[in-house]
């Protein structure tokens, strides 16, 4: 399978034809792209949430797990109950157990096998265009205009990851990693009235 990567300079200007200069706040994946985008466009501010410097050898091993549940499962099944389990908190889950069953249904239906396996390959340690180090060698917004985000809890991007990521984008200056207290990797999922405010105060400060 091969992987279609989008010039983002392209995408870009297909949205906004006229603009100068665009805020970024990205996701996981999304936050890899937006990451991507800001180290070749111009990026007035940018936020990242769940995006470690590295990947623990838990987020390797459940990263092959995924890869295996699509190639074994075409109905997504297996894959939509691992995603919801492992990325989000003990206490989200405990909270919202009668939801995840419909959130399963409607993750299956809205996705594809061979999409999602090709999501699965961007996000591979072996797949270098994507790595976050190099990615962020060529960022050049000032560390000030950029915030990271993370979950306490997150098991895909451990918070000592996300600060050492910090620490690679601040080149000597500081990058504010806001921990956002017992969630785990779906941050805007468990606490999106705290990442909303966190999101928009970096953006009106």
């Amino acid at each position: 399978m091969e992987l279609q990567v989008l010039n983002l300079s392209n995408v870009l200007e297909s949205v906004f034809p006229s603009y100068d200069q665009v805020d970024v706040a990205g996701f996981s994946l999304g936050g890899r792209i937006a990451l991507a985008a800001a180290a070749s466009l111009r990026i007035r501010k940018l936020h990242l949430t769940g995006v470690p410097a590295r990947r623990s050898a838990f987020g390797r091993l459940v990263l092959d797990s995924w890869k295996e549940m699509l190639h074994r499962d075409p109905s997504l099944k297996s894959f939509a109950w691992s995603t919801l389990l492992t990325t989000c908190s003990a206490d989200f889950v405990a909270d919202n157990e009668s939801r995840i069953p419909a959130w399963v249904d409607q993750t299956a239906r809205a996705n594809t096998q061979e999409g999602l396996l090709a999501l699965c390959e961007t996000q591979s340690d072996s797949n270098h265009k994507w790595d976050i180090l190099e990615i962020a060698k060529g960022l050049t917004i000032h560390p000030s205009n950029v915030r990271l985000a993370v979950g306490s809890n997150d098991p895909l991007a451990p918070v000592e990851q996300v600060q050492h990521l910090a620490q690679k984008l601040g080149k000597g200056a500081q990058v504010v990693v806001t921990i956002h207290d017992g969630a785990g990797h779906a941050v805007p999922l468990e606490k999106p009235a705290a990442w909303r405010s966190d999101l928009l105060n970096f953006l009106i400060s």
